[in-house]
């Protein structure tokens, strides 16, 4: 799973664009893990909770201003949340988005972006998914 998040993220740093095709491949090696450690009892309700928690939240915000997030960001997390369930998600998401807060502020301060300027928000939702998977997985 997290070699498949830093394909991600690197892809869409170049082109911002997340590819389904990897978006599939991360639900289905997020699947394996689950069967591996026989963790599927209880996945419907958590795996609901955790595609509406985030990614519902920004399919309506980019409903109300269109553009701010990417289709593919959604998707993102839309996947990661079934994987992970929705406090898991959302702790992830709240990280990539102080990451990519972090950096933009950097960037701004650096003259390199304006506060028109779009960024790839895909890298920095990968880094707080990545570091819940490794340092969070409890909860």
């Amino acid at each position: 799973m997290i070699g498949i998040l830093l394909k991600i993220a690197w892809e869409d740093s170049r082109s911002r664009r997340i590819r389904d095709r990897l978006l599939i491949l991360l639900l289905a090696a997020g699947l394996w893990n689950r069967f591996g450690y026989g963790e599927m009892q209880g996945i419907l309700w958590e795996s609901v909770a955790g595609i509406l928690s985030v990614s519902g939240g920004m399919l309506l915000i980019c409903l109300w201003k269109p553009g701010c997030f990417g289709g593919g960001d959604i998707k993102l997390m839309a996947v990661s949340g079934f994987l992970l369930g929705w406090e898991k998600n959302l702790d992830a998401f709240f990280a990539g988005m102080l990451f990519a807060g972090i950096f933009c502020v950097w960037m701004l301060a650096a003259g390199k972006i304006d506060r028109k300027s779009k960024i790839a928000l895909g890298p920095f939702l990968c880094t707080g998914l990545i570091l819940k998977i490794l340092c969070g997985c409890s909860g």
